[in-house]
């Protein structure tokens, strides 16, 4: 069974990193300097950001791995067709198994026209998780879940054998969230992980 996230508190390591839109997006510090800091400050533990850990020299990788505070791997992988998407899909299913992270974050695109082919990849790297991962498709402005209909739309479409409904939610922001609980399309468990 997935691990319940209601009623805790994580740190987004993305937070505090001052290269996070710069075009090389290299990390500026070591994450594994603060775990300490976070936990004494009362988080039960921290979303990490994918080049925290993929761009990080070999220490600062140890470190993580050695760690048991990170909860969620916040990914930027793409979910369209080809080679390069595919590879960088193996290489974050590989992060979270390395970090034992029980879940791992997601964006969709923006192209109407690709939902289909998003999904199925997906799916795919779904299988290449390990079983008990819970998937966080994060919802927002520029997604093709950004509206209500189409976030519970694609997570019932990705919901499945593979992909059991304990497994897979949607992190829904801002305005976004608030449509979708008024209208009970989406469990309490995927809207209150983004409160």
């Amino acid at each position: 069974m997935a691990q319940s996230f209601e009623n805790k508190l994580y740190v987004g390591t993305i937070l505090l990193e001052r290269n996070r839109w710069a075009a090389e997006r290299q990390p500026s510090y070591a994450v594994s300097d603060w775990q300490r800091r976070f936990r004494e400050d009362g988080f039960d533990g921290m979303e990490l950001w994918e080049n925290h850990a993929l761009q990080a020299d070999k220490r600062e990788r140890s470190a993580l791995e050695a760690s048991s505070f990170v909860t969620i791997v916040n990914s930027y992988i793409g979910f369209e067709d080809g080679d390069e998407a595919e590879r960088k899909r193996e290489e974050a299913a590989t992060l979270v198994k390395r970090l034992r992270a029980p879940a791992v974050k997601f964006n969709l695109g923006a192209d109407p026209a690709q939902l289909p082919v998003y999904i199925a990849n997906v799916k795919r790297w779904a299988e290449m998780l390990p079983a008990d991962c819970r998937i966080l498709c994060e919802c927002h402005p520029g997604t093709v879940a950004e509206h209500p209909d189409a976030a519970a739309e694609m997570l019932r479409r990705v919901r499945g054998r593979a992909v059991p409904s304990d497994r897979a939610s949607v992190l829904l922001l801002g305005r976004t969230r608030r449509l979708v609980q008024k209208a009970g399309v989406c469990d309490y468990s995927c809207t209150r992980a983004a409160s």
